[in-house]
């Protein structure tokens, strides 16, 4: 028989708090429906997990050692489930950039071009403003990539140099 997240669930409701009654209302799970995914569970890993009296629920030995791993297990489990929905939020929506009018004039539109051809249903917006501003808009949220000269000291922004840029002298002859 096969082991089942809602069953890993379940079991965990009832260790955490060694009662089934509040297991159930936790979970809004049904007594008969609660004590049937323990049951279910306990035969699919071949041992008890829970002892059980009149009175409460405790954790068999083996039960102990399996309650921490399947904790981590779940996590692990709703991590995954959030890191693929943010996959799929990624292809669609709007993506806000502020970026200084030499970098938005030159290299900006070919690195958009490809962007698109990639993420076909994310509309995109460029804001054409001085490294100052570039720096605000993001501060505010009014964008979500800002694109500028270092602005020096900044600690509540993180960044990510793109490139060196090499700025040379032209004198006359």
């Amino acid at each position: 028989m096969n082991v089942t997240i809602r069953q890993l669930h379940c079991f965990v409701a009832v260790a955490r708090s060694g009662s089934f009654a509040e297991a159930c209302s936790v979970l809004h799970l049904s007594q008969p429906a609660l004590s049937i995914a323990i049951r279910n569970l306990e035969t699919g890993i071949g041992g008890k997990l829970l002892e059980r009296s009149t009175r409460s629920v405790t954790l068999t030995p083996e039960g102990a050692k399996f309650y921490p791993v399947v904790q981590r297990l779940l996590e692990d489990w709703e991590r995954s489930l959030d890191d693929v929905r943010n996959l799929f939020a990624l292809r669609r929506g709007k993506l806000d950039i502020a970026a200084v009018p030499t970098f938005a004039s030159s290299l900006l539109p070919n690195v958009l071009a490809e962007f698109h051809r990639c993420f076909p249903d994310i509309n995109i917006s460029v804001h054409d403003v001085i490294t100052e501003s570039v720096v605000e808009m993001v501060r505010q949220n009014r964008v979500e990539l800002g694109i500028t000269f270092d602005p020096g000291k900044a600690d509540d922004l993180s960044f990510t140099p793109l490139f060196r840029d090499r700025f040379i002298a032209v004198l006359p002859t």
